[in-house]
């Protein structure tokens, strides 16, 4: 389980910053993170808080990580304590209708990246999706990775795009896998489902 939740700064303190999600449908509504952990990644702005009930592999020297330990569930939310005293944040609350869809995990893993990294001076959107699918998309033994979800992402970092449109900087929506499979070898191939009037791809 793999969910990215982008966030806002709405506040700045001597201490902390104050981030909150952008849709109200994401599962973690505010963190407060150490202003002192933040500034050598130059996070100032918005956030990309990604969250996975699996340590987070390869290099994760260019983010803030994590590890958060379930603490104590309140009416809507349960509340994860820091696992370690040097992480960059001290709790988190997470919507508990949430967590009993993941199966309710005791330890989430977080990773926080500022989201101006993924989007950077590209001459082509090939080369910015490209650069976006290695920063994101980790690959797990029988995950399933829905187009949508990596084009709600994805849509989140392009300003003035929304998760509906069928184009976002010239890359359309249906040949996403196509820009994913030069990337990972093996990555299997495109499958579409129809359920009820929707359709599914992943």
């Amino acid at each position: 389980m793999i969910v990215t939740v982008p966030m806002k700064l709405r506040h700045s303190g001597e201490m902390w910053l104050t981030f909150r999600r952008i849709c109200d449908k994401h599962p973690v509504k505010e963190i407060n993170l150490l202003l002192r952990e933040c500034e050598p990644l130059e996070i100032t702005d918005d956030i990309l808080l990604l969250i996975s009930d699996m340590p987070y592999p390869g290099d994760t020297a260019q983010a803030l990580t994590a590890t958060m330990r379930f603490h104590k569930p309140h009416r809507f939310v349960t509340q994860f304590r820091a696992a370690h005293p040097r992480a960059p944040l001290k709790v988190l609350f997470v919507v508990k209708k949430w967590l009993a869809e993941q199966s309710d995990p005791r330890t989430l893993h977080l990773l926080i990246v500022p989201a101006s990294s993924v989007q950077g001076e590209y001459t082509t959107p090939a080369e910015a999706i490209r650069h976006f699918f290695l920063h994101y998309v980790v690959e797990e033994s029988g995950a399933v990775l829905y187009t949508r979800d990596l084009w709600a992402l994805w849509a989140s970092l392009n300003p003035g795009s929304a998760p509906e449109d069928e184009e976002i900087a010239g890359i359309k929506r249906v040949s996403v896998y196509r820009h994913l499979r030069p990337l990972f070898p093996g990555f299997p191939p495109s499958i579409v489902e129809r359920i009820g009037l929707e359709t599914h791809r992943y």
